[in-house]
């Protein structure tokens, strides 16, 4: 059981580290956020598996839940964006 729990962390930390080099690589900027939705991502399925949810049907909601508050964020830069944008040109 340690040996599956070792390398199930040790891929958590992989994959964590391929998207922040990934984010690095394309923007050269580096973003500490992703560590806090890894982070949220991880405690978010650990709570629906303690509460007795299977493991497999405990890691989509927080998938759900991430791509939902990224994708209303993006929104909101986007929309900020546009609104500067737009009072400069008046």
């Amino acid at each position: 059981m340690r040996v599956f729990d070792g390398l199930n962390f040790g891929l958590l930390l992989g994959l964590a580290a391929i998207g922040l080099s990934l984010i690095f690589g394309t923007t050269a900027l580096p973003n500490f956020a992703q560590g806090e939705m890894v982070t949220f991502g991880a405690l978010a399925a650990l709570m629906f598996v303690v509460i007795g949810v299977p493991v497999w049907l405990a890691f989509p909601p927080p998938w759900l839940s991430l791509a939902v508050l990224a994708g209303h964020s993006t929104l909101e830069c986007l929309d900020n964006c546009v609104a500067v944008a737009w009072a400069s040109f008046r």
